[in-house]
């Protein structure tokens, strides 16, 4: 009997590969998906076996560059949001190392994704883009990429659109149990006021302790 390895796609793969999926290794054939052209090209120089990436935009059915509108105007009063009105960027700052940033104005869809040589149907998905990812959970369902999938990693709110696309957990809830999956596990991250702010959690504005 032939065993296959184990796939999986990271959309927003920023700072590399989860460190969960790090500890299948090799065994892991593993595509990233991320805009910023510096960190996909240092990602590439790692040489991390049976791993490739695409400097691109996910595409799919509504895809704005933007975040829950309603999402956002909460984190707008939130002590990162203040900072970042101060002149922080974190991706220039964090992920460029000062430079300037350089984006890809390439976009890959969902199907060309599935096109790609031992993708048509991941074990792994991870995605996290900052906006949207309700909507292109939901173009990897259409597309039959979540039929075998065994693990999913998402990000949520608690609260904003609670309409059908909305980026909710409610929603992509009911998504996942639609395909079998089940809540495992949740990474809360919270975000202080700026009229109340807490420490941050690392030692650039984003995550607090309290909020």
């Amino acid at each position: 009997m032939c065993i296959r390895d184990s796939v999986g796609i990271d959309v927003g793969c920023s700072s590399g590969r989860p460190h969960e999926w790090a500890k299948l290794g090799g065994a892991l054939k593993y595509l990233g998906v991320d805009p910023l052209e510096s960190e996909i090209k240092r990602l590439e120089s790692l040489k991390e076996i049976n791993s490739s990436y695409l400097a691109a935009f996910i595409d799919f059915d509504g895809a704005d560059g933007k975040a829950d509108e309603e999402a956002s105007r909460v984190f707008e009063l939130s002590s990162a949001a203040f900072e970042v009105r101060r002149g922080f960027d974190s991706q220039k700052q964090i992920y460029n190392s000062g430079n300037e940033i350089s984006v890809s104005t390439k976009r890959v869809s969902v199907p060309q994704i599935r096109a790609i040589d031992g993708f048509d149907s991941p074990d792994l998905i991870k995605i996290d883009i900052d906006g949207g990812d309700f909507k292109c959970l939901k173009s990897f369902a259409q597309h039959g990429l979540l039929d075998q999938l065994v693990s999913l990693t998402i990000e949520s709110q608690f609260h904003g659109d609670l309409g059908n696309d909305g980026n909710t957990l409610w929603n992509i809830g009911k998504l996942a149990n639609s395909k079998g999956l089940s809540l495992f596990d949740l990474d809360v991250n919270r975000y202080s006021r700026s009229a109340l702010p807490s420490k941050y959690i690392y030692d650039f504005p984003a995550q607090t302790h309290y909020g």
